[in-house]
């Protein structure tokens, strides 16, 4: 224990100073050691010069072009090397780059002015470091290039057509999505991207078209959900995303109005059964339904925005809602024939919307069935 002690004690003033001169030895050494590192720097674009943002490579696009590859907001690796110390110095700084390329694409595109697309090799050397004493010292001597590819701006003006939504889900079983009456506004929008994008996107709608029974568009517009709903859907509508990073619509959104109505009931058949006859008139007193019956007739109702269908639509509620009558009064002076047809005419007579009612009811008859009524003369004995 004691042979323990001295070895650790003895000239105790000695040994720390050696370990000191050792750790500082270790701290300065380390600080100059070579070391590489990899730092990523996200891609931005700009439509105007500005200062470089920390770990960020902004490129100010050039009038008439897109940059396509690498992808806007995707990372770019650079690496750094230099000494450890003066490295971890240079990168805490918030270093950011920024670059022009419009006199590197004139250059390139010069000899063949009828290219849609050109690539930039740029040095890292030649880009606007926000730090830049600090990004010489480290690119000195460095041939490391970023590729930039850059591809001519084209626009599409495209008349949108409510077919083109994507509807994900279904409404409410007792509830149906009146497609004809589905809106879009504006009606019309300006995609603007690369050639081949916009190109691209130009055949896809040719195709479609060229369809006889239009399907939805998946890759188009985002989806509008309409699972369970009982009402109208009105919804904001983009481009998808598998396009909006590489085109731009103009409106960035467009409002769209899916009506959501109870369903209207089935059409029902009914035997009309005996006319009233009305506006019997001086004239008309000898004039009389002649009882050929009127057949088979079917009762629905059109598909109005907003209406609201009435429950257990069947010939009981026809027979007390709907009033099917005659006008006599064009008899009235006719003394030369003894038979005349005259229009079978309808009215609603129910307290429920009347005025909805009288819009949406249809009254059609059924085969053979007259839309008629054969009148008689009473022929005096």
């Amino acid at each position: 224990m004691i042979r323990m002690r001295r070895l650790f004690l003895h000239d105790m003033g000695r040994k720390l100073l050696a370990l000191a001169l050792a750790v500082t030895t270790w701290w300065f050494v380390n600080d100059q050691i070579t070391v590489t590192r990899t730092e990523s720097f996200g891609l931005a674009v700009t439509d105007t010069p500005s200062p470089a943002s920390g770990r960020s490579l902004t490129v100010l696009l050039p009038d008439g072009w897109v940059l396509t590859e690498p992808a806007l907001g995707s990372d770019i690796e650079i690496a750094f090397e230099g000494e450890r110390g003066r490295l971890d110095s240079i990168l805490a700084s918030g270093l950011g780059a920024f670059y022009d390329p419009e006199d590197d694409l004139l250059r390139l595109v010069a000899p063949s002015p009828e290219t849609t697309n050109q690539t930039v090799q740029v040095a890292l050397e030649d880009l606007k470091w926000n730090v830049p004493d600090a990004a010489a010292a480290v690119f000195e001597d460095r041939t490391d290039k970023i590729d930039l590819t850059f591809e001519l701006e084209d626009s599409l003006v495209v008349d949108l057509d409510p077919a083109m939504l994507h509807l994900k889900g279904e409404v409410n079983p007792n509830f149906e999505l009146r497609a004809s009456q589905v809106s879009l506004k504006p009606s019309q929008a300006t995609f603007t991207g690369s050639f081949s994008r916009v190109q691209m996107l130009e055949r896809r709608l040719e195709e479609w078209q060229a369809l006889e029974v239009k399907e939805p568009l998946l890759f188009f517009l985002e989806s509008v959900d309409v699972e369970g709903e009982t009402s109208s859907v009105t919804a904001s509508v983009s481009l998808s995303s598998s396009w909006a990073s590489h085109i731009h619509m103009d409106p960035p959104s467009v409002l769209a109005t899916l009506p959501v109505l109870q369903k209207l009931p089935d059409p029902v058949e009914f035997d009309m059964g005996e006319p009233v006859l009305t506006r019997r008139v001086a004239g008309t007193e000898d004039w009389e339904w002649s009882g050929d019956p009127l057949g088979l007739w079917r009762l629905s109702f059109d598909p109005l925005p907003d209406f609201r269908p009435p429950d257990d639509v069947d010939e009981v509620w026809i027979r007390e809602n709907l009033m099917f009558f005659v006008d006599l009064e064009p008899l009235a002076g006719i003394d030369d024939l003894t038979e005349q047809d005259l229009p079978l005419r309808w009215a609603y007579i129910g307290e429920d919307r009347p005025d909805q009612m009288n819009d949406a009811l249809r009254l059609e008859p059924v085969g053979s069935a007259n839309a008629t009524v054969k009148m008689k003369r009473i022929q005096e004995e």
